[in-house]
């Protein structure tokens, strides 16, 4: 009998550290475990099931949660192996370079782009949920300077996603894109 994705021993592990690392951490102003798992569950039901990527997405944000003083990527190559370790370190990188003036899409690697549209997803549609109970989604999103700036990069990875991803995913990528993008656009005189 096969094993359910999320039961697999390296998933099991990975939930561990992933919820002992984000105790006491916000992402997005809600606690940081309840993110990691939306975003494994996001790549499960969009055919995300190997034990490596789900492990990825449980501790996709483990750069910035787990101690300082661990040799994070020796542990995750140790303790998960390569595939884990390069989605981790990968989409950190995506992260940090969102930091950066320009980023740049970059979609040569398709267990990375079905782990970073999940979480784009997540993240977008938690947003949305927030702008929600403001009950003023264009001045929720007004305030939120960074994620703006970033709607272009936002768009262009959707659509650089498209057949790399579930269509599913990719809609509901762009569905929460398009939702911001009207948010926008009523603050516009």
């Amino acid at each position: 009998m096969t094993q359910p994705p999320l039961q697999h021993p390296l998933v099991l592990a990975a939930m561990a550290d992933a919820r002992r690392w984000c105790t006491g951490h916000l992402i997005e102003e809600r606690p940081a475990f309840r993110h990691t798992v939306a975003v494994a569950r996001t790549v499960l039901e969009h055919g995300g099931t190997s034990p490596e990527l789900l492990a990825a997405a449980l501790m996709h944000d483990a750069p910035d949660l787990a101690p300082g003083d661990l040799d994070l990527p020796a542990y995750l190559a140790t303790a998960y192996g390569p595939v884990t370790n390069r989605l981790v370190t990968a989409l950190h990188q995506e992260h940090v370079a969102l930091n950066e003036p320009d980023p740049t899409v970059d979609v040569s690697d398709p267990e990375l782009v079905l782990l970073s549209t999940a979480d784009k997803v997540v993240a977008f549609r938690g947003n949305l949920s927030r702008a929600d109970l403001t009950g003023d989604r264009p001045a929720y999103f007004g305030a939120k300077t960074a994620m703006v700036r970033l709607l272009p990069y936002f768009h262009e990875f959707q659509r650089a996603g498209v057949g790399l991803v579930p269509a599913a995913l990719s809609t509901a990528l762009a569905d929460s894109l398009l939702q911001v993008d009207a948010a926008i656009a009523e603050r516009l005189p």
